[in-house]
């Protein structure tokens, strides 16, 4: 008798269940077809190296502590750096420096022709995508406007994607893998994370190569006769640097490599040279001041 009773407990128990099956489930599936699909966003950052906000002694002091206190420019142990930053760099530097920052300043905009070419960049990069869903933005790697203030400024957008494009064609730790680094310091610091991308190095890429020849083209249309040698002059690191594994100066000979093979005039030279040399190691080299001195000769 008890297990009689017992099935047919059982009995009602599964046919009750059966029937909010089939009456609730078609509820479900409608409830779960109107929902709104998610539009996600993608945030472009178009980044470069940075520059002080005027060229008086205290925005260029400013601006050098923070480029100069980066680990990855200066790998000095900070026992020896600190006293040599401080108390001889940052108090003379910023006098020399600022009166070559005026000679070239953007009066009209108040501003570094830097910072005018790194936005117009970001304003044509925008246009050409030309879709809702992409934001594009200009950052600087040291000074105003900062990475960590416009990844700020996607999140609030609620981007789901963030693009890191350093504006340096060749690969150095000195600027592509700072660049990374305080990407990843900002990021930590989000609970909603955004999908991190970073676009390559483009050293060898061939619009690249094809647009620096179109403008030397370009230049070279001023002189009455082509030149005996044109010096493609890339900026310097330590050569330290390049012994622990830094590609800079390798892929710098490259681009200058794969321009000299797209070059069409046979009587004139591309060579390599390094400029913006500090301190007294050795640095990347041919250095571009002695080969212009020995070319002169």
């Amino acid at each position: 008798m008890y297990a009689i009773q017992n099935t047919g407990v059982w009995y009602t128990i599964i046919r009750r269940v059966t029937s909010w099956i089939a009456n609730e489930i078609p509820n479900v599936i409608t409830e779960k077809r109107s929902i709104p699909e998610l539009k996600k966003k993608t945030g472009v950052l178009v980044v470069n190296v940075g520059t002080p906000s005027g060229y008086d002694y205290l925005p260029i002091r400013r601006f050098l502590r923070e480029f100069l206190s980066d680990r990855r420019v200066i790998e000095l142990p900070r026992i020896l750096w600190w006293p040599i930053l401080h108390f001889f760099i940052l108090t003379t530097r910023p006098f020399i420096i600022g009166k070559s920052y005026k000679l070239i300043w953007n009066t009209v905009e108040d501003e570094c022709p830097l910072q005018t070419i790194t936005r117009n960049q970001s304003v044509k990069l925008a246009n050409r995508l030309s879709d809702r869903s992409i934001m594009v933005d200009w950052a600087f790697r040291y000074g105003e406007p900062s990475i960590a203030s416009r990844i700020r400024k996607f999140e609030k957008e609620e981007c789901d994607k963030l693009i890191i494009f350093p504006l340096f064609p060749q690969f150095s730790a000195v600027t592509n893998a700072s660049i990374f680094d305080e990407t990843c310091r900002c990021l930590m610091k989000q609970r909603r994370q955004m999908i991190l991308s970073v676009v390559p190095p483009f050293y060898d890429n061939e619009l690249y190569i094809k647009t620096i020849l179109k403008h030397l083209n370009s230049a070279l249309k001023r002189f009455r006769a082509p030149p005996q040698v044109i010096i493609v002059s890339y900026h310097g690191i330590p050569l330290s640097y390049q012994s622990s594994g830094d590609p800079y100066g390798f892929q710098c000979k490259y681009t200058t490599s794969l321009l000299r093979q797209r070059w069409q005039i046979s009587d004139c030279d591309l060579i390599t040279t390094f400029q913006s040399r500090l301190g007294p190691t050795e640095w990347l080299k041919p250095y571009t001041e002695d080969t212009v001195i020995e070319l002169a000769k």
